[in-house]
Formats: structure tokens, sequence, C-alpha cells
């Protein structure tokens, strides 16, 4: 198989994979960060993660989390703990009741960034 038809094979419109995942899971706390005064019910929990990348990271939640919202997280490793702010971009129920949440990444603390890059180059 040529090399076009290859990229043809793995291209795919539903990836918007921007960067290496790494499969990992990892505790993480988030909370939508919402305007109103009576925000909605599970505006806020405590998750884990099914990967990580430098652009975004997957969680599962018991609670749908609205597309397009931001969301505050702090996700803790082994070594440190990683603070952000990013935006859902999907959100789709899976098995036993849970969601499978996709989050990328919009604000990182520049020293979290720093750990964060360095960790995973050094766990390639």
């Amino acid at each position: 198989m040529n090399d076009k038809k290859k990229q043809a094979v793995l291209a795919s419109p539903v990836d918007r994979r921007r960067a290496v995942r790494h499969p990992t899971v990892l505790f993480v706390w988030y909370k939508i960060l919402v305007e109103d005064p009576d925000p909605p019910e599970h505006f806020e929990g405590v998750s884990k993660t099914c990967d990580i990348s430098s652009s975004g990271v997957g969680v599962f939640t018991a609670w749908l989390l609205p597309v397009g919202k931001k969301v505050f997280l702090e996700i803790v490793t082994k070594e440190f703990n990683l603070s952000a702010i990013g935006r859902v971009v999907y959100a789709r129920k899976i098995k036993d009741g849970y969601f499978r949440v996709g989050i990328e990444f919009e604000v990182m603390p520049p020293n979290d960034r720093t750990l964060f890059d360095n960790y995973y180059k050094e766990n390639e």
C-alpha cells in the first residue's frame, strides 16, 4: 500500500488528535466554570483520566459535561499536580452509566506546562 493510501486509511474526520496520547489513569478534580448563580447540580466532581496529551485529556465521568463549556482541572500525577483550564470538545455515553469526555487544554500555568512536558518526554 502506498503512503497516500495509508494516510487515507488512517485518517478519520472524527479523530481530532493534535498530539500523541499517553494512556494513563490519574485522579482529576473538575469544575465547570459557570456564571450562573444557580449552577447545574453536577458542575464539579472527581474523576479519572483515560489518556492525556500535550493538548488535552480524556476523562471518565459519572455525569455528562456539556460540550463547549470551560472546565477547571486539577490532575494528580505521582510527581506533581497539574492545573489547567480547558474546554469540553466531546462527550459520549459509554457502558455502565459513565461518560467519556474530551477536554482540550486552553490555559496552563507555565510551571505546570514545563513539568508536564518534561514528565512525558522522559516517560515516552
